[in-house]
């Protein structure tokens, strides 16, 4: 069995962090260990345990009983996802099922991790409890690293709170010393959570990844709507199979049709977002069961926004597996057209990732083939005259010298939605008239 590494040990050998809990509610304590330990690792998940109350990870153990479990997955998601942005730090939140019963199919959210690639470290607080030290023990027992935070050396104002006090000081209506004990940031949002758990203040559009495949039209469109109020998150729902919902956590996530598994996606739309610059977004995983994405839609509410918060946002014009606009019909779906709504030329490239492909469109093969066969005639004509001595090929070969790459990034534009077929047929029109004419 490994050794429990300290935290410099553990920072210094392990890409990855992961602080596992149900955090009912988050608090300053929380706020500490994130703040200060986790945020030294160069990724940083929060593996939100007992994600679904409504059906728990273990029926058996009291801490999981619905009456201590009041918040589901969105919302400490959502609490998780101010707090980062409170902090600045970037982070990933993520669903943990039962961590010390089994965690054989984590690979599917977590990074991937063996003996022989480490990939990952469980932040645990051995010395608070014996919850914590029989954790450390068990996920060792599964051959996972444990990376001790040190309980002990945290002040002693953030070891005097836990979840159940605050829980207790919410119940009973003492808001003085809750909030002195519950982040800022944070207390307003738990207000309305137990207060009202119909409510919400935020808005939501959701963007379905089914398999690998994503229409970064409608993700362009959500990014433009974002940026117009500050009340409003982009949902990216990243779909997972199962084969039940009522225990399927002790089984390994299915991939459906799917090369890559949740984590790596998560990772990808994360870089797209990083990258224009977009924080406001928050990444769910959404349940198929039996191929069939309305047998598992119920399951899925703890996962997803208040219905009446939220927008699915849907191109009509892309194909979805798995029944998903037949499960959607009850649902506020708000549809676009590729033609009006275009991804921004000047960021379309930051959507052009391996892990995440293109919703499949009936039309363009022929009109790509024409490209690349003009493609093909410019460069050949190009590589045969470009050191001719007559002067006219000399002026036509580096007139046209860019147009193969300009070709290519028409042919790269289809693929990823940025230009509607027609567009990229002018275009192309044009390119080929001046051609044939010279």
């Amino acid at each position: 069995m490994n050794k429990i590494l300290q935290i410099h040990e553990a920072q210094c050998a392990i890409k990855t962090g992961i602080w596992p809990g149900r955090f009912q509610f988050v608090h300053n304590g929380h706020a500490y260990v994130f703040s200060s330990i986790l945020s030294r690792f160069n990724e940083r998940i929060v593996a939100v345990v007992n994600p679904n109350p409504n059906i728990p990870a273990d029926i058996n153990q009291p801490r999981f009983d619905k009456e201590l479990n009041p918040l589901n997955y969105f919302q400490r998601m959502l609490l998780w996802k101010l707090l980062a942005e409170e902090y600045k730090i970037e982070i990933s939140i993520v669903p943990a099922w039962h961590i010390r019963r089994i965690v054989s199919f984590e690979n599917e959210f977590f990074p991937f991790h063996c003996q022989e690639y480490p990939g990952r470290c469980w932040v645990v607080p051995i010395d608070q409890s014996e919850n914590e030290y029989n954790k450390a023990r068990d996920l060792q027992k599964s051959g996972e690293i444990i990376c001790d935070s040190d309980f002990s050396s945290e002040p002693a104002v953030h070891r005097s709170i836990t979840a159940s006090l605050t829980r207790r000081l919410y119940k009973s209506n003492n808001f003085d010393k809750f909030n002195e004990y519950t982040p800022k940031c944070l207390q307003n949002l738990i207000k309305i959570f137990m207060d009202c758990p119909s409510s919400d203040p935020y808005n939501y559009l959701i963007i379905p990844i089914i398999d690998d495949k994503m229409d970064f039209t409608s993700l362009q469109f959500a990014i433009n709507w974002v940026k117009e109020s500050s009340n409003r998150y982009i949902v990216v729902a990243i779909s997972i199979g199962v084969d039940d919902c009522e225990g399927w956590w002790f089984k390994p996530a299915k991939r459906l049709k799917s090369k890559y598994p949740f984590y790596k996606k998560m990772v990808a739309v994360q870089n797209i977002f990083k990258q224009l610059g977009i924080s406001k977004y928050l990444i769910t995983p959404i349940f198929v069961k039996g191929n069939n994405f309305g047998n598992a839609f119920p399951y899925c509410s703890a996962f997803l926004p208040l219905r009446d918060k939220a927008t699915w946002l849907i191109n009509r014009d892309m194909e979805y597996e798995y029944n998903l606009l037949v499960s959607l019909e009850t649902q506020n779906v708000k549809t676009i057209d590729k033609t009006i709504t275009l991804v921004d030329e000047n960021n379309y490239a930051y959507f052009c990732v391996p892990e995440l492909e293109p919703l499949t469109q009936l039309v363009e093969h022929s009109l790509i083939e024409r490209i690349l066969n003009l493609h093909s005639a410019i460069s050949d004509f190009i590589k045969l005259h470009f050191t001719s001595v007559d002067e006219t090929e000399l002026n036509i070969c580096t007139r046209f010298s860019k147009v193969p790459e300009q070709l290519m990034q028409i042919v790269k534009k289809i693929k990823y939605n940025v230009l509607s077929e027609q567009q990229a047929f002018n275009i192309f029109s044009s390119f080929k008239k001046q051609w044939e004419e010279k």
